[in-house]
């Protein structure tokens, strides 16, 4: 029996081709003082879209957030959300089958994600799209850190966190995040020319 809540593997929508994942959580009976007993009375059960957990970041075409797997297993780096699976479904109504069977498409993961890393010169693997991955061509900087879940009541004041396997990846345009410094360096160079 499930004892504490649950996060299952993702797998793919039938419909759209999207990926989901279900969470589940041991229902049990309360006592006539609303605390709970022992008796153990079934499973509730969600299914979510994966589309929708990534909904707070503002995307913009210079930056975006995705979400990837990173556990274990057959889907591990495959992209569960990015904004083009939103193009995709909102023109073609369904996910390429090839996003999730082709590793060219996946995120090269290297070890177990612990903490917040940072690559500066990140290319998405959804680049080689040929229908709507060449907005994503160019150099990315990209960091990346693991998804947790809060999971039951604080223990000495400090959240208990259950680890999803997850990894979000925030990715902002290379190019447009260094012209400012490039526009500095070269305005610095031009001072100095006029100065000597």
């Amino acid at each position: 029996r499930l004892k504490t809540a649950h996060l299952s593997g993702v797998f793919l929508s039938t419909a759209t081709g999207a990926w989901k994942v279900a969470i589940s959580t041991p229902i049990y009976d309360l006592d006539d003082n609303g605390n709970k007993t022992d008796r153990y009375l079934g499973v509730l059960g969600l299914t979510v879209e994966m589309g929708g957990f990534l909904r707070e970041f503002e995307n913009t075409d210079s930056r975006f957030a995705a979400l990837v797997d990173a556990r274990e297993g057959p889907f591990r780096g495959v992209v569960l959300q990015h904004p083009l699976y939103e193009e995709y479904i909102r023109r073609n109504k369904r996910l390429p089958d090839d996003f999730s069977q082709d590793e060219k498409f996946r995120v090269p993961l290297n070890g177990e994600t612990a903490d917040v890393e940072l690559t500066t010169q990140y290319f998405d693997p959804l680049r080689q799209d040929a229908e709507f991955g060449g907005e994503y061509d160019r150099p990315w900087i990209m960091a990346k850190a693991p998804v947790k879940l809060l999971r039951g009541p604080r223990e000495n004041g400090e959240p208990t966190l259950m680890p999803t396997g997850w990894v979000v990846l925030v990715q902002e345009d290379y190019n447009a995040t260094i012209e400012p410094v490039h526009n500095l360096g070269l305005r610095l160079v031009q001072e100095g020319f006029t100065a000597l």
